[in-house]
């Protein structure tokens, strides 16, 4: 009786976790697509609402990542240099979200997306004719991403963010971006 009775919590529980963390997941999806709504259209404001006080951008290399603390005070900080075309509106897909929200702590989440950016045709021309003309200068690694670019039509960047849920809404504490 008492198996059945536990069994019986834990499902209830189960039950009322679960559509709370998927409204969290849509919540921090929502939150992922106005990030590069805001940065496609140089919002700041839009920025420093899904943006925490205490931003930290993280360049993931394939050797060794690199940190930068932003200061979302300085608009300068948070938006790409001028003349920066690759956070164009409509370019970007966000797809693949998986969000991770703390079991121990339902403020905090990890969220796993990829990010889609179209090649335009002489972006694709380009890589093959590079690889074609070139096939020394890169190494199989290389080759083998230049092919999947070329395949894809696009660049699809697999990418993670850390957010924190304060007064009621998920900000972005941490993103990690392509190098």
């Amino acid at each position: 009786m008492k198996t059945l009775l536990a069994i019986a919590i834990i499902t209830a529980g189960l039950n009322i976790a679960w559509p709370q963390e998927l409204a969290a997941t849509k919540e921090i999806e929502r939150t992922l697509r106005d990030y590069l709504s805001s940065m496609s259209t140089r919002d700041v404001q839009g920025l420093r609402a899904v943006l925490d006080k205490r931003f930290v951008a993280v360049e993931a290399g394939r050797e060794k990542a690199g940190t930068q603390v932003v200061d979302t005070g300085n608009p300068k900080e948070m938006l790409p240099p001028e003349g920066n075309d690759d956070w164009q509106p409509n370019r970007m897909k966000l797809s693949s979200v998986k969000a991770e929200i703390s079991a121990t702590h339902p403020s905090v989440a990890m969220a796993s997306f990829i990010l889609t950016q179209p090649l335009s045709e002489k972006r694709i021309a380009d890589f093959q004719t590079a690889l074609k003309d070139q096939p020394d200068r890169f190494d199989e690694v290389e080759r083998k991403a230049l092919a999947k670019l070329i395949a894809d039509h696009a660049v699809k960047n697999a990418m993670f963010a850390m957010l924190a849920r304060a007064d009621g809404k998920w900000k972005i504490v941490a993103m990690s971006f392509p190098k």
